[in-house]
Parts: C-alpha cells; structure tokens; sequence
C-alpha cells in the first residue's frame, strides 16, 4: 500500500517542535517521564497513542492534536 503523500509524521512534528523550543532531548525525556532512547524511538513514530500526543502536548506547549 502507497502512503498518502499530504500524511503527517508526528515524530517529526515533535522533533520539529522540540527543537524550535530549544529543549534538550534530556530535558524533554525527564518532563515526559521517560528515557533519552525512547524520546528517540518518539521521533520515528509516524503515529502516536492520543495520550502520548496530549503529554507532549503539554510539556511543549503546542496542541498536536488540533493543530496538525
């Protein structure tokens, strides 16, 4: 099956995001509760648990869930 070309990689809005925040991948691992390789393993993602999205939501202050 093709992916649909317009489909959004929400690990690489978060990363994205992350970065344009200027935090740490430490920072951000300690505020979501979890360790640097699974913030890591977060980045690849190409879909997301809604609780998930709505932590990361959060803890980077961007609303993931209706914005993209």
């Amino acid at each position: 099956m093709k992916p649909i070309e317009n489909e959004i990689h929400y690990g690489h809005e978060v990363r994205k995001k992350l970065e344009e925040r200027g935090m740490t991948v430490a920072e951000f691992a300690r505020r979501i509760h979890c360790s640097r390789n699974n913030v890591y393993n977060i980045f690849n993602r190409e879909f997301m648990d809604v609780g998930l999205l709505k932590q990361i939501s959060f803890v980077l202050d961007y609303d993931f869930i209706h914005e993209i």
